[in-house]
């Protein structure tokens, strides 16, 4: 008697599981065979529930069969997933059984009971959703190139002398000098000669303009819009353009000290 009232209790697992089972919602699959009360009913994952992909999760169903139980099938999609037969047979059992999704996607379940006189039994069907929630919205990166960062920094060029730098009145050493610029000055450019040797900038002080050697300066911004002046270059000499002498103060109107008959070599 006291075995009897032990088995009746038992709950069988035939794999533990961490999945926390949840009220059914759906009243179980029962019948009445040969005056053999059977109920079979499936009670999680419950319908409708949203599962994560290639996370496992026990699908528990809930038997109860005075011909006892021998064993339980899970369906997946109306196929056979898993079938567990029980080593011993009881009257009643919690059956737990696991289930991997691999794929994302709409998957119906159902368990099926079998009793000791082979009678099968079929459980409530419920509808799950794999999701995959691995994936993250691809996030597209797109690099600025050189030009469109300068033309964002600048949206006018400009030219910043790296050097001492004598701006003339025209494109070549054989113009005037005009003034002296420093190291480190930026002016607006607002044109480049034909050769694209020489840029024409407008100087802050005055809105005056001048030329300056193009190697002398770097550029910030697009100079694709730039015109070129088509005034005649005259060069004295090819070496490159530097003044002798560090400019001492501001820019003015005055030019800095021409280097004798022409620029020295750097």
């Amino acid at each position: 008697m006291k075995k009897r009232l032990l088995l009746s209790i038992l709950a069988i697992c035939v794999l533990a599981a961490g999945c926390e089972a949840l009220p059914a919602s759906m009243l179980p699959a029962s019948s009445n065979t040969g005056g053999q009360v059977s109920s079979f009913m499936l009670i999680y994952p419950y319908d409708g529930q949203h599962l994560a992909l290639s996370a496992m999760c026990d699908v528990k169903s809930e038997a109860s069969n005075n011909n006892k139980v021998r064993a339980v099938s899970l369906l997946v999609n109306s196929s056979i997933y898993r079938h567990d037969t029980f080593s011993e047979i009881y009257t009643s059992a919690n059956v737990y059984q696991p289930w991997t999704p691999k794929e994302p996607g709409t998957y119906i379940l159902q368990t099926i009971l079998e009793d000791s006189a082979g009678v099968q039994i079929s459980s409530n069907a419920i509808t799950v959703y794999v999701d995959d929630t691995s994936e993250e919205p691809a996030v597209e990166i797109v690099e600025a190139s050189p030009a469109e960062e300068d033309e964002e920094e600048c949206p006018d060029p400009i030219a910043t002398t790296h050097s001492y730098v004598n701006c003339r009145s025209g494109p070549g050493t054989a113009y005037e000098i005009i003034v002296g610029l420093k190291l480190d000055q930026s002016f607006p450019l607002l044109a480049r000669s034909t050769s694209g040797r020489w840029w024409m900038i407008e100087r802050k002080t005055s809105g005056a303009v001048c030329w300056i050697w193009a190697e002398l300066a770097e550029i910030c911004g697009n100079i694709d819009d730039v015109k070129i002046d088509h005034k005649q270059e005259m060069d004295e000499t090819q070496e490159q353009e530097e003044p002798t002498e560090e400019p001492t103060e501001e820019p003015t109107e005055e030019p800095t000290k021409d280097p004798g008959s022409g620029p020295t070599t750097s």
